[in-house]
């Protein structure tokens, strides 16, 4: 007597997905199709994110609840938004009444983003920042991890006042700037008056 034991078996259409770079208020999305390939329903039990880097990827399993019929697949979305820069890496678990768990390997990478500063006016001044990076005098511009909240402070020269931001602040106070992409800072600086007696 010889019987045939019919298991369960799940494939998957990608064994990694990869996001590519992405800045902090960004999402990049990507799809894997979880397939029935046995000759019985597969049961989905739960689709998780493992890893260091989890809390940058989120998954929505939601056409994957339940029997897939033989044959059937269903679509499991993953997003991937960073919080800061780097790369980023996490793994996707599905696990089933198959015999073996199916892991999927994410990858991604936060990104930076630039902060340019432009001078103008009739004066002259400098523009510092905190974190350090920008000296404006002389570097102007400088990468900064994209979620990085970069405070910017004008000093006008002693025959200067400063009279303002624009761009990316606006008013004549301190400009704090975050940074999810490239931003341009302007600084206006004006020649103080000359009072004659």
């Amino acid at each position: 007597v010889i019987v045939d034991v019919v298991a369960p078996q799940a494939g998957l259409s990608a064994n990694a997905l990869t996001f590519g770079s992405v800045g902090a208020e960004g999402a990049s999305l990507r799809e894997v199709a979880l397939r029935n390939i046995g000759r019985v329903p597969l049961e989905v039990s739960s689709v998780v994110i493992d890893g260091n880097d989890a809390t940058s990827f989120s998954v929505d399993a939601s056409d994957c609840v339940g029997k897939l019929t033989v044959s059937s697949e269903c679509s499991i979305k993953v997003s991937f938004r960073p919080a800061a820069s780097g790369v980023k890496t996490a793994s996707l678990a599905i696990r089933t009444d198959a015999e073996k768990e199916l892991q999927v390997a994410l990858s991604g990478a936060g990104s930076t983003g630039t902060l340019s500063i432009t001078r103008g006016g009739s004066g002259a001044g400098v523009i510092a920042s905190s974190p350090a990076g920008i000296d404006c005098g002389d570097d102007c511009t400088e990468s900064f991890a994209i979620g990085t909240n970069v405070t910017l402070t004008a000093t006008a020269a002693s025959d200067s006042t400063f009279s303002g931001w624009g761009g990316a602040c606006l008013g004549n106070g301190v400009c704090s700037v975050s940074m999810n992409a490239a931003k341009t800072v302007t600084a206006a600086f004006t020649v103080k008056k000359l009072q004659l007696a």
